[in-house]
């Protein structure tokens, strides 16, 4: 059996707070960060962890349609090219801009439909926005008429995903760039719809963030599919669901540790959030939940006499690298022989908050 982890920003970000790594399993997952086989690539400019959970399903990195992904897992309609157009809010502070989500809690849903009637207006005859308003999320998607020629559909922005530049300050002049004369203006106008829209006036008047900008991301058509990759994923989101369907892989909220053979994969998602909102608390209850449901019972099968798993494999995305670590019952270092225990020379991995500091030294 092989187990894969998809983690997006496994690790608490201020490496100085020794209390953060301070958690149950957390000698498990060190040991299991110190042994593995580490391998690091940097992320491009319009990658995110959505399209990196893409292409560990096989899809292609760079043109994975996770629009139609989404709304697929959604139970929404996919036909035709897609773009993720979820409301954000933009803060500019000289050249670095600020992105955040919008929560979903302060919006109502005339509040949306409002929204949207506006920007359909202005949009009439090029495509429609809709809002996925039957779960507790703020994902909108902009679906352009078939009639529309070819050019003007492949004239729409595409960004990385808002997930990996929330809460963090973003470069305009590098965004503009990415977005092109077209994609500027195309935001442009969604901009003008959203200002002064007494939605936002309201939103002012009771103290929220302004909804001023649409973000776009995920550009594509559901098409081609790749075979088959996983026996079971584990995890929940609209966008595994609908790579699960795509794929027709069999999908698992259970975190029970698997028992059958083949490769399965596990997505844990709750950590990123829990640090987008630098929120401590849910980071260390997300990663311990992940160590003692995980980490710990694969260290167990990679070092039993006859292992039951082959390899595990944790690969965590963040807004500047994909990190990746494997681990296999012949990695160095993992099961010491008798004679080893006995004259101490087995190694003892460090404590997770010495390991992570040794990194950003």
């Amino acid at each position: 059996m092989h187990l894969t982890l998809f983690v997006p920003d496994l690790l608490w970000p201020d490496v100085d707070d020794a209390a953060a790594f301070d958690f149950p399993g957390s000698a498990d997952l060190a040991r299991f960060l110190w042994l593995g086989t580490a391998t690091r690539s940097e992320m491009d400019l319009t990658a995110s962890w959505e399209s990196r959970l893409a292409a560990v399903f096989g899809f292609p990195p760079h043109e994975a349609p996770l629009s139609a992904l989404r709304s697929l897992g959604s139970g929404n309609t996919t036909h035709g090219l897609q773009l993720c157009t979820d409301p954000v809010n933009l803060d500019f502070m000289q050249q670095a801009m600020v992105l955040s989500p919008i929560a979903p809690d302060t919006l109502s849903t005339s509040d949306i439909a409002s929204l949207l009637q506006h920007l359909n207006e202005e949009f009439t005859g090029e495509g429609c926005f809709t809002a996925n308003t039957g779960r507790d999320v703020c994902q909108w998607t902009f679906t352009p008429f078939t009639s529309l020629p070819a050019a003007d559909a492949g004239a729409l922005p595409n960004l990385a995903a808002s997930s990996r530049l929330a809460g963090r300050r973003v470069d305009a002049d590098e965004t503009r760039a990415l977005l092109g004369r077209e994609g500027l203006r195309w935001i442009n106008r969604i901009q003008m719809c959203l200002n002064q829209h007494p939605v936002n006036t309201a939103r002012e008047a009771q103290g929220l963030p302004l909804i001023n900008s649409l973000w776009p991301w995920g550009l594509g058509e559901l098409s081609a599919r790749p075979s088959r990759h996983f026996v079971t994923a584990y995890g929940h989101s609209d966008l595994l669901t609908g790579l699960c369907l795509a794929t027709q892989t069999p999908q698992s909220t259970d975190t029970g540790f698997p028992q059958t053979d083949g490769s399965h994969l596990i997505t844990e998602l709750r950590l990123a959030t829990a640090i987008c909102h630098n929120d401590l608390h849910n980071w260390q209850s997300a990663i311990t939940e992940l160590t003692t449901h995980w980490i710990s019972p694969a260290l167990a099968g990679l070092t039993r006499a006859k292992p039951t798993l082959k390899s595990l494999t944790l690969i965590s995305p963040n807004a500047h690298f994909e990190h990746q670590w494997v681990l296999e019952p012949s990695s160095r270092g993992l099961r010491p022989n008798l004679l080893q225990r006995c004259l101490g020379l087995s190694a003892k991995a460090p404590t997770l908050h010495a390991l992570v500091r040794s990194w950003s030294a």
